[in-house]
């Protein structure tokens, strides 16, 4: 075992200044500002407040594994369900229902992207049917946000992922809460930061799952993340693509193999 090991002083106190001052990056990221879409920053931290300690915070995919494991302050041991490594669609709304199962006496808090949640919803009901209340939050950034991210980081401008980006003959949003209370949850729209500290007040009360929306900024991130490794055309026609291509080719020559 390791015994009586620990790491190198001059290790652990430059881990201790790198924490603080990530501590201060986000603490700038997280604070209120009058813009007029709030992001995934600022809406973490308000859910964070409403959060009690033995509340498991849950996610899995698009945006939010990045944003959360960036600027989630975790308060207590095992309170923390990222299933990052294949960013399942669909993972969370279950997930939560199921910790409502196994961890009675806590109100699991379900965090997903509206992309996420029209994929897979049907769990709502079910948490309902069963009793087994949890909170979910919805950020609502008009359609698949970090996909949009990464088509944008490739060279490519906006096609299909941004509702506003589609072919279609009129964009219009969903109305998650009329969805949510459909399927037997309560629910509410939030237009404000401020909006959304009450509304995790009164989610904390409820009776059954809970289901809030706010509006979330597309194009906002916590910074402090790596190169996405994904293939980019060495053909186009589109000058960003080729550009795209060949940073590609020079990211990928500094990677550890392995690592």
């Amino acid at each position: 075992g390791l015994g009586d090991w620990k790491a190198p002083a001059d290790w652990t106190a430059n881990a201790q200044k790198l924490m603080r001052e990530w501590d201060k990056l986000l603490d700038d990221y997280q604070k209120p500002t009058n813009a007029p879409v709030p992001t995934y920053a600022q809406v973490i931290a308000r859910v964070h407040a409403g959060a009690k300690p033995t509340d498991p915070i849950i996610t899995a995919a698009g945006g939010l594994p990045g944003e959360l494991v960036k600027g989630w302050r975790v308060k207590a041991p095992n309170t923390f369900d990222c299933e990052f490594g294949y960013s399942c669609m669909g993972y969370e709304i279950a997930a939560g229902w199921g910790y409502a199962m196994a961890r009675p006496g806590t109100t699991p808090i379900v965090m997903i992207g509206d992309g996420t949640y029209l994929m897979m919803n049907s769990d709502v009901y079910s948490s309902v049917l069963s009793g087994h209340k949890f909170i979910l939050i919805v950020c609502d950034n008009g359609g698949f946000g970090v996909i949009n991210r990464l088509q944008n980081a490739k060279g490519t401008p906006g096609f299909n992922n941004l509702i506003r980006d589609c072919k279609v003959v009129k964009p219009f949003p969903v109305d998650f809460v009329k969805h949510a209370e459909s399927m037997g949850a309560v629910a509410r729209r939030c237009e404000s930061l401020a909006d959304l500290e009450e509304a995790m007040k009164w989610a904390q009360e409820t009776d059954r799952t809970t289901v809030i929306t706010i509006e979330t900024d597309a194009f906002a991130w916590v910074p402090g993340d790596a190169d996405w490794d994904v293939g980019v055309p060495e053909v186009s026609e589109r000058e960003s693509v080729r550009e795209a291509h060949a940073k590609q080719i020079e990211i990928r020559a500094k990677q550890r193999v392995g690592v």
